[in-house]
């Protein structure tokens, strides 16, 4: 009865290696189905993204207008469009992006409460491309404490955010958008790097920053040691 016991036992151990050993050789394909997961989900991810921004291919943010119960928007969107040279009746609808709220923040060392409000950019939407374009090319006659810009998808705008802050660490040339893509230009003479993902973004990211203190130095910015 022992000796069976034991063959019993050993028999047991033997199966579970042989368990061990098959849930072994299905990793790589469990693995390779993960990755096609992933791919898969990248894509979708990026289709509905391109999808959103076509949907916004009509309008732009304008940026910087205080939100008073004294002045309409009406009235301030009519003097920002007479200024870049399109007509309001260019214009399907406009109004405030989100809703309105506020932040309350302590006033150092008293611990008073403070209230203030955050600035929410206006969605202007036109009827056609060409007005939007329009306005685009003309906004620098604008003040500059306002501005337009391209109205990103949430990811998109992330993405821009990320590489003007990277722009200022790198000595990059430009950062910009057109029609919703976001482009790098590196230097001067070099061609646009179209950016359609994070893996670009973090491209970008990794630039020496070399070239930085040089930049400085030749604009008087940084003191040598």
């Amino acid at each position: 009865d022992y000796i069976k016991s034991e063959l019993k036992s050993l028999n047991d151990i033997k199966l579970d290696i042989n368990a061990i050993l098959d849930a072994i050789k299905k990793i790589p394909a469990m693995s390779k189905e993960i990755e096609d997961l992933k791919i898969e989900n990248a894509e979708l991810k990026a289709e509905n993204d391109d999808l959103a921004q076509y949907v916004r291919r009509h309008s732009v943010l304008l940026h910087g207008i205080p939100e008073s119960a004294d002045v309409a928007d009406l009235e301030v969107v009519k003097d920002v469009l007479s200024t870049v040279g399109v007509s309001l009746n260019l214009v399907d609808h406009f109004h405030r992006l989100g809703k309105q709220h506020n932040d309350k923040d302590y006033a150092a060392g008293g611990g008073v409460s403070v209230t203030t409000k955050k600035v929410r950019p206006i969605i202007i939407r036109f009827l056609g491309h060409a007005s939007r374009m329009q306005a685009l090319r003309n906004k620098k006659k604008l003040d500059k404490s306002i501005y337009l810009s391209e109205h990103l998808t949430q990811l998109r705008a992330n993405r821009f955010r990320r590489l003007r802050e990277i722009q200022h660490t790198r000595n990059i040339r430009a950062v910009y958008t057109i029609n919703g893509d976001i482009y790098v230009r590196i230097k001067e003479d070099d061609p646009p790097m179209k950016i359609v993902s994070e893996r670009d973004v973090d491209k970008v990211a990794a630039l020496p920053l070399v070239e930085v203190k040089r930049s400085l130095r030749q604009r008087g910015l940084s003191k040598s040691k």
